[in-house]
């Protein structure tokens, strides 16, 4: 262990519960954006189709 100490790891950051930290957001502000998240979602599901048959 390298700098850790007798206590364990130091944090490095702001501590969350796990109630701040269960949801989750996308955010997609721009047009650009959506159209690359949406492509991505149909990339991977043909990406399983796919895969599936071979």
């Amino acid at each position: 262990m390298t700098g850790n100490g007798p206590g364990g790891p130091e944090k490095t950051g702001p501590s969350y519960t796990g109630e701040e930290t269960s949801q989750g957001e996308i955010i997609l502000r721009t047009k650009r954006r959506r159209q690359i998240f949406i492509g991505g979602l149909i990339l991977m599901g043909v990406l399983a189709v796919v895969f599936s048959l071979i």
